[in-house]
């Protein structure tokens, strides 16, 4: 009996092409990411990606119009790796404060496991560019669900992320010890002014 080749969509050569192309994506964003654990943003070129990556630069145009392109890549998949983390608990059935503190725990404990990355990805100027500003408004949204899903949830998210980023890189710089008690500290400060009453 002859075998159709429909029955076997991921067998053709566009497959396969295809395939090619992301495992090179890949390399090239890993290559920015290792790059981005020693260097700025701004001292990191694309002949630097793609020596990194054990490529030709002229390939690296190929997948990517120009290094921000791959800055971009690299630093939406950074945080893609931590907003994984903290969906684990997103969305579970507790209490506002004990989801805020977890996640908390998980942005101080993501940058002291990553700190070079984080210090130059979030001080290098890359926040600026649209589509990281626009994966960032999409992670304030996430945070917002859990603070009621209003307009000022969404201003209230977007302050307490700027508050962990800013208190991450603080710890970093001051040696990033004891996390639980960093946790603490950052959560009582957030959830005690989320919680006061306001005056009048």
């Amino acid at each position: 009996m002859v075998e159709m080749a429909l029955d076997r969509p991921d067998s053709g050569p566009d497959s396969a092409a295809d395939h090619q192309s992301d495992e090179h994506q890949r390399r090239f964003v890993d290559a920015a990411l290792t790059l981005l654990r020693e260097h700025e943003p701004a001292k990191i070129s694309m002949g630097d990606i793609a020596h990194e990556a054990g490529v030709s630069r002229s390939l690296a145009y190929v997948y990517f119009e120009d290094r921000d392109a791959v800055l971009v890549a690299a630093f939406l998949q950074f945080f893609a790796n931590m907003q994984a983390q903290v969906d684990t608990v997103l969305y579970r059935s507790r209490s506002q404060g004990e989801t805020l503190r977890e996640i908390v725990r998980i942005y101080l404990g993501f940058a002291r496991d990553n700190a070079g990355q984080f210090r130059h990805i979030l001080d290098g100027g890359l926040v600026l560019l649209p589509p990281i500003r626009a994966a960032r408004r999409e992670q304030f949204a996430r945070l917002a669900t859990i603070l009621g899903g209003t307009s000022d949830a969404r201003i209230i998210a977007t302050m307490l992320v700027t508050v962990l980023e800013n208190a991450a890189l603080a710890w970093l710089d001051e040696g990033a010890h004891d996390l639980d008690a960093a946790t603490d500290l950052v959560w009582n400060f957030a959830w005690n002014g989320l919680s006061r009453p306001a005056a009048g």
